[in-house]
């Protein structure tokens, strides 16, 4: 989302709604489920934690790919395994933007916090987050961030702190970022290439001028 758009729909959202907007960014499914802890931005280092949420109306296998998911929480500067955070879960999107509050009460347990540092230069470089069959890649940069789902062509292994990715490109292509739709090469860690697909962008911030 650009920064203009942000701004024209934060001056249609009520007060609480506006507030809602500003929590952390619940994303994933399962035990690849993730917080997105702000403030997040080009050039900032993005926390993103590991979490289970504990809800009897959302059930383990429940998506929050499918719109923005924001949770009303304020996050600790350092997370502790088991520790839990609860606060009300508000859903943004196309059938409500303006947004909609589904549900107070929401827990989530946190299980690690993941750090993605800035990276700078060219060349295009994520960190692969979650499990094979529902697999993240989150950039860091300074010109953007952005956190993807993407569907990797054949078997991958992802440590539970997550691996660097060099999506493989000529050396002097600008680093643009990948597309919903898009098809990459990209090389895990040591050098392993595997093909991917972008399955949906799950959050975007482009640098301000």
């Amino acid at each position: 989302m650009t920064a203009l758009l942000a701004l024209a729909l934060s001056l249609t959202l009520s007060p609480e709604a506006a507030h809602a907007r500003q929590g952390p960014l619940l994303f994933g499914s399962g035990s690849s489920t993730f917080l997105l802890v702000g403030p997040a931005g080009p050039g900032d280092t993005l926390r993103i934690a590991r979490v289970r949420v504990r809800h009897l109306e959302l059930p383990e296998s429940r998506t929050f790919d499918d719109a923005e998911y924001r949770l009303v929480v304020d996050v600790p500067p350092a997370i502790r395994p088991g520790q839990q955070l609860a606060g009300a879960l508000w859903r943004f999107g196309a059938e409500s933007p303006e947004g909609r509050k589904m549900s107070d009460g929401v827990r989530v347990e946190l299980e690690r916090e993941d750090q993605v540092a800035p990276v700078s230069g060219r060349g295009l470089a994520y960190r692969a987050l979650g499990t094979p069959d529902r697999m993240y890649l989150a950039h860091a940069g300074t010109g953007f961030a952005q956190v993807i789902r993407v569907q990797p062509a054949s078997e991958v292994e992802i440590p539970p702190g997550g691996v660097a990715v060099r999506v493989d490109r000529p050396s002097q292509e600008p680093a643009t970022r990948l597309l919903p739709g898009e098809y990459a090469r990209v090389v895990l860690g040591e050098g392993r290439t595997v093909r991917v697909t972008v399955a949906s962008e799950i959050w975007f911030a482009g640098a301000t001028h």
